[in-house]
């Protein structure tokens, strides 16, 4: 859907007018030129951060993220804690259907092995905690 204005497109007019405020954003900063000295007779030009800076960076103002393992410990306790209640909250619902399927086969069935797939998930469960305590325990 380009309209044509006098031999010029929407398009055409649409790329000079993105041509034109990418050409904006290429002005560098107002500041001292590069290589311009300071008043000691320097030439390299820049200061921190430029592109002639070989100093090393300084680290003591970053947060230090804590190495004692503390937080991936609870996040992974709190997420395994999640787990094994709705575990448990499987086999309840599961034993609440087992008692209404009034013997009909297929919904004792299916009550039966939800019940036995959460007892496994639940053992998982309590094995992972372990394994992530002793794992822990052990740094």
């Amino acid at each position: 859907n380009s309209h044509n204005y006098g031999g010029t497109t929407t398009c055409d007019v649409l790329a000079a007018s993105v041509v034109a405020d990418a050409s904006k954003q290429r002005d560098p900063p107002p500041g001292p030129a590069p290589g311009s000295g300071t008043p000691g007779g320097s030439t390299t030009g820049g200061g921190p951060g430029s592109a002639a800076s070989t100093g090393p960076i300084e680290t003591n103002a970053l947060p230090k993220p804590p190495t004692d393992g503390t937080t991936i410990e609870k996040v992974i306790q709190y997420v395994l804690t999640v787990m094994g209640a709705v575990a448990v909250l499987t086999i309840t619902i599961a034993g609440f259907k087992y008692v209404m399927s009034m013997g009909h086969p297929d919904a004792t069935k299916k009550a039966k092995d939800a019940i036995l797939y959460a007892i496994i998930g639940l053992a998982v469960i309590m094995f992972a905690k372990a394994l992530v305590y002793f794992v822990v325990q052990n740094l």
